[in-house]
């Protein structure tokens, strides 16, 4: 079955591509990997959800993590707005004019 995959390869890869010919075994890898995938589709992957819910419902420090996360980023989004309103209104002209001339250059 080697011979069948170096074969196939050869005559799906042009000339003078010989550098992807040693890229072989990552299509191997992946074909194994397809073939080892769960059988039950859906019904599996909405049991595991509903496993998830659950520990979700019985361990409160999740739900206080997931909430002191939200509230970081959140902070942090604050202050990086609050940040931008800290550069004096010059800044933001020079930048624009700036801008202005780069784009004259490329066109």
């Amino acid at each position: 079955m080697a011979n069948d995959n170096s074969d196939r390869t050869k005559t799906l890869i042009p000339n003078g591509l010989g550098k992807l010919e040693a890229l072989g075994f990552v299509r191997d890898k992946i074909s194994e990997f397809s073939s080892n995938k769960p059988q039950n589709g859906v019904g599996s992957f909405c049991s595991r959800i509903g496993y998830a819910i659950s520990l979700r419902l019985k361990e409160k420090e999740i739900f206080v993590f997931v909430l002191l996360q939200w509230a970081s980023i959140s902070i942090a989004y604050l202050l990086w707005v609050k940040m931008l309103g800290w550069f004096p209104e010059e800044v933001w002209r020079t930048a624009a004019e700036l801008e202005k001339e780069l784009a004259e250059h490329l066109i």
